[in-house]
Parts: C-alpha cells; sequence; structure tokens
C-alpha cells in the first residue's frame, strides 16, 4: 500500500524506471536475436 502510495506521488520516477527497463529488456533481445542468427546463418 505504501509502494503504491510513493509510486503515485512519483509518476515521472515510474516513467523513467518503466523507460529504463524496457530499452534494457530490448537491448538485451537485440543482443540474444543477433546470437541466434549467427548461429543459424553460420553453417557448422
Amino acid at each position: 500500500m505504501w509502494a503504491h502510495v510513493s509510486l503515485s506521488k512519483k509518476p515521472a520516477y515510474g516513467f523513467k524506471l518503466k523507460r529504463y527497463l524496457h530499452l534494457v529488456v530490448e537491448q538485451q533481445l537485440a543482443k540474444y536475436l543477433n546470437k541466434c542468427h549467427r548461429l543459424v546463418s553460420v553453417p557448422s
């Protein structure tokens, strides 16, 4: 309950946090996809 109240008081912080997490997830996903693409494209 307290966390909800403090978050609602700081919408900008929550927005920045969400944006940051989204960027991190996108970067990790891009790295993972790039790795998979390399594994697939390079014949063993």
